[in-house]
């Protein structure tokens, strides 16, 4: 006796789709997402969170400075010779003098 059921199905398995996803077709829809706008506070978190940040980074930065590395050399000797002129400034200061007021070499 040939099989009355089409090849490739269990035994017992639904094959009415109506059937199968019937539950699924009852179910109701989700209800779409609304727009809400942020509160007040979470605002004023935000704000503060990055003003502690930008202290932090300004306070424990350690003198960076972008011409740490400079390859070029004028830049390197316009830093160093800055540098040089703080120094004496700090000195004579210390010292109690006066500071002398120089102009840049070009």
């Amino acid at each position: 006796m040939p099989d009355s059921k089409p090849t490739g199905t269990d035994p017992g398995e639904l094959m009415n789709v109506r059937e199968v996803h019937g539950a699924i077709l009852r179910e109701w829809n989700l209800p779409g997402e609304k727009m809400r706008r942020v509160p007040w506070y979470l605002h004023l978190t935000y704000f503060a969170l990055a003003l502690w940040g930008l202290v932090y980074l300004l306070h424990y930065s350690a003198n960076f400075d972008w011409n740490e590395y400079e390859q070029r050399p004028d830049a390197r000797a316009q830093k160093e010779f800055r540098e040089g002129q703080a120094e004496a400034r700090r000195a004579k200061a210390a010292a109690g003098q006066a500071p002398a007021t120089t102009a840049p070499r070009p």
